[in-house]
């Protein structure tokens, strides 16, 4: 589509294909934010570190550090990290 002017963010790197990001900007973004596939736009860059993603192919969830490497987290880490940069917009596990 021609590219963007802005330099890619850390919180660019995590990508998912045509289908399934449809699917996380109309039925699924709920899910999508739980699981760190979608970030909001106002979550600021110095908490992108932060951020939990869950790899759903291996089971894990893990974090991005600044060198571009995983780290595994547990799913509590997970939950605690969601909640401090989310607060109550974050609607846990079941929602």
């Amino acid at each position: 589509m021609g590219g963007s002017k802005r330099s890619p963010r850390l919180q660019d790197g995590v990508t998912a294909c045509v289908v399934c990001n449809g699917l996380f900007e109309a039925s699924m973004q709920s899910k999508a934010l739980r699981f760190g596939w979608k970030v909001r736009r106002w979550v600021s860059l110095h908490r992108i570190e932060d951020l939990p993603v869950f790899y759903q192919w291996a089971g894990i969830w893990a974090v991005l550090t600044p060198t571009g490497e995983l780290r595994r987290i547990s799913r509590a880490d997970a939950e605690a990290r969601m909640l401090s940069i989310y607060g109550d917009e974050w609607l846990g596990w079941d929602s």
